[in-house]
């Protein structure tokens, strides 16, 4: 590059941003979700990625016959009027040292990991090693160099992790170094660089050992032109010194020359004839050491410009996510008074967000409420689903219709049959078979409502408690138990009163108005349809004695008489209506009392479950919802109960894990406010 080249974009303040990335840098290293636009070079090993970086810098980077880059490598070069280097802040005072003391920081950075992640990264570690060198000359350029991409091995996963973490931010430029001796479709790096950058709008190519590639049918060249591996930045190829130079010790001069001649078309023996023809094809800036660096100066340059504005917003949003956590911490609680008015606020508040929720008033509550918080619809399917769970229970409605049912009532009468008994004692038969049939199935359902809407509150009381007590994990903790132990002792309350509400129904009453009005009525209806159906025939049977059937129209069914039954809110024993008015005048005297009893049973099982459902429902929800809620005796007394008097609350609320959190907050906030300040003076 030329040294107008470069002092004109220096000029225009791309010293300056680099440098207020530097200064930045070191505030955000800990800090995720901020991080800082640059460049990563990525590529497979032994692809030649230091020996590039090496005529980028003049820096002898580590080299062998395995891998020599363990870990990533920042490289910050900066032109300057003296020489000053340092790796990882040590000083450097002669640069042919920069490679030793980079191995050396390698070999500690993999020596000081933890155990745990050793055993899975063998010779490797995630520490970047920062360089920086200061020299006459040097391009302004920072470039992170990333491990090789290994084929296969322990640390293979470790090494492919690493890279995708840092080429998948969108705020990097992917430098996809490309060996020109094998297949781009053998070469990892692009099928990564692929997948974090589909489109190829900030990955650019560095094709290397263009003077190797002796094959005839070696197309690296033209794939890349033909953008079949996108490249929206554009590529260059270049010659890094090869071994022999380097047992040579050729210098970097030297090396640049024979750069220029093997370009120029001088030194191109060896290479077939393929490769000659497209490498004289490519353009002047496609080719050569300084193309690459006036390539990536420009690449850094807009790529700086355009990504720290959208960066000062990320930081921004950083600042304000921070200070919201750090302001909803409670201060620091300093006495056992203090720690018991706390807990009593935020016991009130944990109450009224319940409140809140049961009320469908979701926008007071701080918390995200998905419908599974939506109390009061979800209390009230609860109850609904608790009858027809009777039902299914006792074998539904359709059990009285079935023969079944018939089997039992014969079985109960006896075979020599028995009279339909009153209203108000309905016998021996009835009650046995309401009791086998009908009330035996009544506690499981019962038991199981109280169970699983306990269980559910629970639920709900959990998460109110994770969040209103979030700033103190041990005293939210304790609550948690408390709360558990408190709904468990409701819920043995809801249990002894649903048993209770059982144990009620298990004695016959049937002098209910609605017992003996639908039976009486019923029967009455059926009495009334079969006058209908004897007039009916009567009828046609006296105009066929009259000869009058041939002249005049006769009703094919007889009149419907007015029922005292509303058949349609009874669909369930429409059934049993119908047949007792279709078979009644047919059946002998037991089937007669067989079908009576059939009905009997129906209408009654109809409304215990009506009043089961009604009694156990509600008790349950007056006991788990209601009752906890309440001043005296609810929840929150019972917390105050069992903290009072006691130094609990105050060792609880005085959590080392929140003041480490708060102290990293406050920290992090620090280090964030003074990022942001930098960039508010610079941009």
């Amino acid at each position: 590059m030329s040294e107008a080249f470069r002092t004109g974009f220096v000029s225009s303040g791309m010293r300056e941003e680099l440098d207020l990335v530097d200064r930045i840098r070191p505030l955000l290293e800990n800090e995720s979700g901020v991080e800082l636009p640059g460049i990563v070079v990525v590529g497979n090993t032994s692809v030649g990625k230091s020996s590039v970086l090496e005529a980028i810098s003049g820096v002898e980077f580590p080299k062998g016959s395995t891998v020599t880059t363990t870990c990533p490598i920042r490289l910050i070069l900066r032109s300057g009027p003296d020489f000053a280097a340092s790796v990882n802040g040590t000083s450097i005072s002669n640069k042919s040292l920069i490679g030793q003391h980079i191995r050396t920081a390698m070999e500690e950075a993999v020596r000081n990991r933890p155990a745990y992640v050793a055993r899975h990264t063998p010779g490797f570690a995630g520490t970047v090693i920062e360089v920086k060198l200061y020299e006459p000359g040097l391009p302004d350029l920072t470039l992170l160099d990333l491990p090789g991409i290994l084929n296969s091995g322990v640390a293979k996963d470790f090494v492919k992790d690493l890279i995708q973490q840092h080429i998948s931010y969108e705020q990097n430029v992917i430098v996809c170094v490309l060996d020109m001796t094998s297949h781009l479709t053998n070469q990892n790096a692009i099928d990564m660089a692929k997948e974090a950058d589909p489109a190829g709008k900030r990955t650019l190519g560095i094709v290397t050992k263009p003077d190797r590639a002796v094959s005839a049918d070696t197309n690296a060249l033209d794939q890349l032109e033909s953008g079949a591996f996108p490249m929206g930045l554009g590529f260059v190829v270049v010659r890094n010194r090869d071994q022999d130079e380097l047992q040579a010790n050729l210098s970097a001069d030297e090396a640049a020359e024979r750069e220029r001649q093997f370009f120029s078309g001088e030194r191109l023996s060896g290479v077939s004839a393929h490769v000659s023809e497209a490498l004289k094809k490519l353009s002047p800036n496609q080719k050569g050491k300084q193309a690459l660096i006036d390539l990536l100066l420009r690449v850094q340059g807009a790529h700086l410009r355009d990504s720290l504005i959208p960066f000062r917003r990320k930081v921004t949003d950083k600042i304000m996510s921070k200070e919201l956590e750090l302001g909803r911490m409670a201060i620091a609680v300093e006495d056992d008074y203090a720690a018991m008015q706390q807990l009593v606020g935020l016991s009130a508040e944990m109450v009224k967000g319940f409140e809140s929720l049961k009320q469908g008033m979701y926008s007071n509550v701080n918390i995200d409420v998905a419908d599974n918080l939506h109390l009061d619809p979800r209390i009230r399917e609860f109850l609904e689903s608790f009858r027809n769970k009777v039902w299914s229970e006792i074998g539904d409605k359709e059990f009285f219709a079935q023969q079944a049912c018939v089997n039992k009532i014969r079985h109960a009468i006896g075979e020599a049959g028995q009279l339909l008994p009153d209203m108000v004692n309905l016998g021996p038969a009835f009650t046995e078979i309401y009791s086998q049939s009908v009330h035996s199935k009544l506690a499981g359902p019962a038991e199981g409502l109280v169970v699983e809407l306990k269980a559910y509150l629970l639920g709900v009381w959990m998460q109110l408690v994770k969040n209103t007590f979030a700033e103190f994990p041990r005293l939210s903790a304790r609550v948690l138990e408390e709360v558990e132990a408190f709904m468990t002792q409701k819920e043995q309350e809801a249990l002894a009163f649903s048993r209770m509400m059982v144990k009620h129904q298990k004695a016959v009453f049937t002098s209910n108005p609605r017992f003996a009005e639908t039976v009486t009525n019923a029967f009455e209806d059926i009495r009334a349809y079969q006058n209908a159906l004897h007039g009916h025939a009567a009828l046609v049977q006296q105009l066929e004695s009259a000869q009058l059937h041939e002249r005049l129209e006769i009703p094919a069914e007889p009149p419907v008489p007015t029922y005292r039954v509303a058949w349609d809110s009874y669909p369930e024993l429409r059934a049993l209506a119908s047949r007792m008015q279709n078979e009644y005048a047919n059946q002998s005297i037991l089937e007669r009392n067989v079908t009576k009893m059939q009905f009997q049973l129906a209408v009654y099982t109809d409304i215990v479950v009506d009043r089961i459902g009604d009694d156990v429902a509600m008790g349950a929800k007056v006991i788990l919802v209601d009752e906890v809620l309440q001043v005296h005796g609810g929840l929150s007394q019972a917390l105050y109960t069992s903290f009072n008097g006691t130094d609990q609350v105050l060792g609880l609320m005085q959590d080392t894990d929140q003041a480490r959190r708060r102290n990293e907050l406050q920290l992090s906030l620090a280090a964030l406010k003074e990022a942001r300040r930098e960039l508010n003076t610079h941009l």
